[in-house]
């Protein structure tokens, strides 16, 4: 099979609680000479959703239809991140109340929030890299600083960078699940304005959990899923959508009626129009989106469904615009640099530092690895 086919093929097993008569549809794709239990393995776990899938699978009484060495390692890795995710939590409660004692109201976002709210009907289906900690820019340095009082440690970085950066470096601590990362933004600078930050604070309810942590809204969970997927990892430039995180926006759509997602900018209404479009053919008919027809999404549709079933074209479209986003980015960079001071200073100790250098070039060598 294609990456193509098996890209939609999890969607349908992802989508098996709400629309169970798609077992039939997946009995007969796994029937075929053609599947790979593979392939199947390899992009469920590139993409973070191996735990989602063995769940779903479960519930619908389809792990018999599974080689017995595979139900053995997905229930291994269901198991191992049940485990991960329980420490997860107690890391999160234990953050909550540190913070809480010191009079810092921390804003728990992404996949935190979305285990805090409760969003998944299996607490191991999330796959779980950090905890992603928004607090007032008035607190963000005091909520580093206890965070280093209790042991935690981040890697190096020059203070320069730190005004450009929408959260401080991962601050880790040894024996601890998850790194910690704290924001002074929900997004990237870029696209704050996407945002309605004056009334953000109305987006903002309570958990309910030992130490009660502010978690978003439904509507701005989906707003910032939307955000970091499409626009801040950009997803939206490379037709690229991971599907852990278009699993979480189908999650959250199934709790929130689209349609009134309320968005003013008419850029962002076609890239929520994109990522519909991909989730209406993944997880159909486990849900309806508020799709519209329109050229830009035809076009973004055509490129892809084309970095799914051509390794060439996939190939030569990262290398091609990982080279004019590159340059873009230098350009942008040098550009804010004639009007602000802080960007000069960071310019300025970037260009006179050696490892910068070589921390660079490992970083594009990776990123035209990959």
């Amino acid at each position: 099979m294609s990456p193509k086919e098996i890209y939609y093929f999890l969607g349908k097993c992802l989508a098996l609680e709400e629309a169970p008569l798609l077992k039939e549809e997946i009995l007969n794709t796994i029937g075929k000479p053609s599947f790979s239990w593979e392939q199947f393995v390899q992009m469920g776990s590139g993409h973070l959703v191996l735990p989602a899938l063995f769940v779903k699978l479960r519930d619908a009484d389809l792990l018999t239809y599974l080689p017995k060495e595979l139900v053995i390692h997905l229930k291994e890795i269901h198991s191992m991140n049940l485990d991960r995710n329980r420490h997860f939590l107690q890391q999160v409660h234990w953050l909550s109340a540190l913070l809480q004692k010191e009079g810092i109201h921390p804003v728990l976002l992404k996949g935190a929030g979305a285990l805090l709210d409760e969003l998944y009907s299996d607490p191991a289906e999330r796959v779980i890299s950090d905890i992603d900690c928004l607090v007032s820019e008035e607190h963000f340095d005091s909520a580093v600083e206890l965070l280093k009082a209790e042991g935690y440690n981040s890697p190096p970085f020059h203070p320069a960078s730190l005004p450009m950066m929408h959260h401080y470096p991962s601050l880790y601590k040894p024996g601890e699940p998850a790194k910690i990362e704290i924001h002074r933004y929900p997004v990237g600078r870029r696209q704050l304005k996407y945002l309605d930050m004056e009334n953000f604070n109305a987006q903002l309810f309570e958990s309910e959990n030992p130490h009660p942590s502010l978690i978003l809204s439904g509507p701005y969970q989906i707003l910032i899923n939307m955000i970091h997927s499409q626009l801040k990892d950009k997803g939206q430039y490379y037709a690229n959508i991971p599907l852990r995180r278009i699993y979480e926006f189908y999650r959250l759509s199934l709790r929130h009626d689209l349609s009134k997602l309320e968005i003013h900018h008419r850029p962002l209404k076609q890239v929520l129009n994109n990522y519909m479009t991909v989730g209406a053919k993944l997880f159909s008919p486990g849900i309806q989106f508020p799709v519209k027809k329109r050229l830009g999404t035809k076009l973004f549709m055509f490129r892809f469904e084309l970095n799914k079933s051509s390794r060439l074209y996939a190939s030569w479209s990262k290398t091609s615009r990982s080279v004019a986003d590159l340059i873009l980015t230098y350009l942008i960079i040098i550009f804010r640099a004639l009007f602000h001071k802080e960007v000069r200073r960071y310019l300025r100790v970037r260009l006179t530092n050696p490892r910068w250098y070589r921390h660079h070039l490992r970083v594009i060598r990776k990123r035209f690895s990959e």
